[in-house]
């Protein structure tokens, strides 16, 4: 659930209309109606200017320091305020950016009213709510600027994108409907369409919608990156590579295109562009934790356990309520054996989401490693009960069971996860352990057998199948088996 809240937060962002063109022209007036209508003084007017000629310019480090400096020196007014939220917002801090939009709003709506701020603040502060998962507020938000301007393309489009990242897929398509209708040429809202077609898995759609704004906005660059998810989903990754290589050469800034870019050539073992490009997108929103926990999960899929523990610790530093971060920290700390860190991020993660199986399963299988049998006895079977038929949390559920010695419900977890994967070798290599300790030899043989028929290579296991075959008084069928199983007598120092 967190994750789609993410997902389509990222898509959210991409609903406003960015810089170019028509924005920046609109930036450019906030100078003169700043003057007209602000609250004007000399103690803070000279930081403002520059503020505002440098967000007109998209310098937002450098607008958002200008306007701290009027704010500092005393101004209170709306506008600056608002820019100041945007550049925050821009630079990742979304909590910070909200505060600031709370404090800005009834003041725009007091001393600019009948000018395009008020919707803008409002479009803004509902783009992060929902990113918080805050969708009520947001939502309220995009309503009252609705009220105020039913003819907006923009608001429409970010109310259709709350619905979609809600799975109110058809209240969504009838906002991206009438926002074309005010605007047929509206590129936003054949993205978004595009968008949704792609959650619904219809890619041949969302591909004709991005390729149709490609047609009327060749240097628009945020259909390549839509392009680029769309063959990323696909498995195209030749194809998704090349698209979001387009989107980082059209905006050099652009922080979604360098994260999909580096997720595509992770996936694609691509690993200097990979690093580069989500580096890149790191150094451009130092404060967004999806550039370090994208850039932890690449070191993770690398195999250098070391930095992608030190990228997701600073992923969930900077969002203790990231719940993806949490659990891709805990797998981390597992996989370098530091099982008890990683029980205390998935508990963390646990506690973010109540009803998340897989933080459970693998907190669980912390615990099994740990020796505490008990506690992922709990885990596992809650974890169950949440997803069924899991086979991984049913094969630790045999396990724990077994180490607590009730070899029965070990035996009906392992068959249970037998069977709904019959694919599973290490269900039945644990069901043919049972069996052999019990005295169960012709079980024991049929359960390493299957294990055989998945793994042929498994030396050890031919060599527990040639024992209990010598047992069985089957010879031509041990010594068979003690032939497969030479590499693992070398390993023993034994002969054959």
């Amino acid at each position: 659930m967190r994750t789609v809240r993410r997902i389509a937060f990222a898509a959210l962002l991409l609903a406003l209309p960015s810089p170019p063109a028509a924005r920046a022209q609109q930036a450019a007036e906030d100078w003169p109606i700043y003057a007209a209508r602000g609250r004007t003084d000399r103690r803070w007017d000279a930081c403002v200017k520059k503020g505002l000629d440098l967000f007109t310019s998209a310098e937002m480090a450098g607008a958002a320091r200008q306007f701290q400096k009027a704010l500092s020196a005393g101004c209170d007014d709306g506008l600056v305020i608002f820019r100041l939220a945007a550049c925050t917002g821009v630079a990742g801090d979304s909590a910070r950016a909200v505060e600031l939009l709370d404090t800005a709003i009834p003041l725009i709506e007091a001393r600019y009213a009948g000018t395009v701020y008020p919707l803008q603040a409002r479009n803004l502060r509902a783009i992060l709510l929902a990113g918080q998962g805050k969708y009520a507020d947001a939502e309220r938000d995009l309503r009252t600027a609705l009220r105020a301007n039913p003819s907006s393309a923009e608001t429409h489009n970010n109310l259709g994108k709350l619905y979609a990242a809600q799975g109110r897929h058809g209240e969504a398509f009838l906002e991206f409907e009438q926002a074309l209708q005010i605007d047929p040429a509206d590129p936003t809202a054949r993205l978004n369409l595009g968008f949704l077609y792609e959650s619904e898995g219809k890619h041949d759609e969302a591909l004709a919608a991005f390729d149709e704004m490609v047609r009327r906005r060749p240097d628009d660059y945020r259909a390549y990156y839509a392009k680029g998810q769309t063959f990323l989903r696909m498995e195209f990754l030749e194809e998704a590579i090349e698209h979001f290589r387009k989107s980082v050469a059209l905006k050099g800034d652009f922080f979604d295109g360098c994260l999909g870019l580096g997720y595509a050539c992770s996936a694609a073992g691509q690993w200097r562009e990979a690093e580069s490009s989500l580096r890149k997108a790191v150094r451009i929103q130092p404060k967004n934790p999806k550039g370090y926990y994208a850039l932890g999960r690449m070191y993770a899929q690398r195999g250098d356990n070391g930095r992608s523990v030190k990228a997701l610790r600073k992923a969930v530093a900077l969002d203790p309520l990231y719940f993806e971060g949490h659990l891709a920290l805990g797998v981390s700390y597992a996989e370098g054996k530091n099982f008890k860190a990683a029980a205390n991020e998935f508990t963390k993660a646990a506690e973010l989401d109540k009803r998340s199986a897989v933080a459970l399963r693998h907190r669980g299988r912390a615990f099994f490693s740990l020796n505490r049998y008990g506690d992922a006895l709990r885990d596992l079977t809650r974890s169950l009960e949440l997803e069924k038929d899991n086979p991984t949390t049913l094969l630790f559920l045999g396990y724990a069971y077994r180490k607590l010695n009730d070899h029965d419900r070990a035996v009906t977890a392992l068959r249970r996860a037998a069977r709904v994967s019959p694919g599973n070798a290490n269900a039945h290599y644990a069901l043919g352990e049972i069996y052999e300790a019990q005295g169960k030899f012709d079980d024991a043989i049929a359960e390493y057998s299957q294990v055989v028929d998945l793994l042929p290579d498994a030396a050890d296991v031919q060599y527990r199948l040639g024992r209990l075959y010598d047992k069985a008084g089957k010879k031509d069928a041990a010594f068979k088996a003690l032939q497969k199983a030479a590499p693992y007598l070398d390993t023993l120092g034994e002969t054959k």
